[in-house]
């Protein structure tokens, strides 16, 4: 009885300390898609979790992937965790013609220039030093609140940055269809 209920301990402690949890079941719930008949398609999959522990609400990944005329299967091009489960909309990918689309979702940018063969990732960590949180400031954070890109690479994207409750909307410009976005004073 005693080795039982030590194995148990263990698997609890060590799985919390791992951030694992054992016996959950993740799979999509919501998937969104939009694409060039004979070209390619985009796609965003939500992919729930499934539990929590200590009754915290459990969050969400999301997975942006891409298919090429070339291809039947999908290709995960970049998965972002959300601790929230947040709806997904259509709104959130843009077909522009036969050889670009992209889509965006909460501080990530995803462009394909050529059908799908190649892509692009942008997002605000990375790409844009300054709108990094600083570590352990929760209330600081910038998402990608709308994009438009036109048939000749122009575009516009407006994020919006909060901090500490003070909510500001920056406008980025690209000329290459979204590949470098350059902040507009």
């Amino acid at each position: 009885m005693f080795a039982k209920i030590l194995i148990l301990v263990h698997l609890v402690t060590s799985t919390m300390l791992l951030g694992c949890k054992p016996f959950c079941v993740e799979e999509v719930d919501i998937s969104v898609q939009d694409g060039w008949i004979d070209s390619f398609q985009i796609k965003i999959d939500r992919i729930p979790e499934s539990c929590a522990f200590f009754g915290a609400i459990a969050g969400a990944n999301y997975v942006i992937s891409l298919q090429s005329k070339r291809s039947s299967n999908w290709q995960q091009i970049v998965k972002i965790h959300h601790d929230d489960p947040l709806y997904v909309s259509s709104d959130n990918i843009r077909i522009v013609n036969e050889q670009v689309g992209y889509s965006f979702w909460v501080n990530t940018f995803v462009v394909t220039t050529d059908g799908g063969q190649t892509h692009s990732i942008w997002s605000v960590e990375k790409d844009l030093p300054d709108f990094k949180l600083p570590e352990k400031q929760y209330s600081n954070w910038a998402t990608i609140e709308h994009i438009t890109v036109l048939q000749d690479g122009t575009g516009h994207m407006w994020l919006k940055r909060s901090q500490n409750e003070n909510d500001t909307i920056t406008r980025l410009a690209t000329t290459d269809f979204g590949q470098n976005w350059t902040p507009l004073k």
